[in-house]
């Protein structure tokens, strides 16, 4: 699948999922959601592997220690 494929699925730009493979934008919950029906991943295995919410452009809410 190409870039521009998933920026369509995910309603992004094509330069957002470039950034994201590159590891310097993140994608949002609603975002993997959608990219999930084309993934070998359920929704419960990505869910369990978010280290951190972002709230804003600054704060960084950790799952372990902030939120539960």
């Amino acid at each position: 699948m190409y870039q521009k494929d998933i920026a369509k699925i995910i309603e992004s730009w094509q330069a957002n999922v470039s950034r994201t493979v590159d590891g310097t934008h993140l994608l949002k919950i609603e975002q993997l959601i959608k990219l999930s029906k084309y993934s070998s991943f359920n929704k419960k295995d990505m869910l369990n592997n978010i280290k951190y919410f972002r709230v804003g452009s600054l704060t960084k809410l950790n799952l372990n220690n902030d939120i539960f």
